[in-house]
């Protein structure tokens, strides 16, 4: 069996001491927040298609939680 020095769980990097904090930098969750805006661009989510509530409802529910899944680490 090959040894791992690290691995991915619920999409976290783990070592073996505990979660690994160094590929968890800001890079990455603005990547991810930008991966999840992708797809509600094409449906008009630009600042100019939706009214300003639907807008917010659109970051609250899809944007916000990419970004901020394993901010709290």
């Amino acid at each position: 069996l090959p040894f791992q020095t690290s691995f991915k769980y619920l999409g976290l990097p783990f070592k073996t001491f505990g979660i690994d904090h160094h590929p968890l930098c800001l890079d990455s969750l603005v990547k991810k927040g930008y991966a999840a805006d992708a797809p509600l661009n094409a449906i008009g989510f630009n600042g100019h298609g939706f009214l300003l509530p639907t807008s917010v409802k659109l970051h609250t529910a899809f944007i916000r939680p990419a970004m901020e899944y394993s901010l709290g680490l």
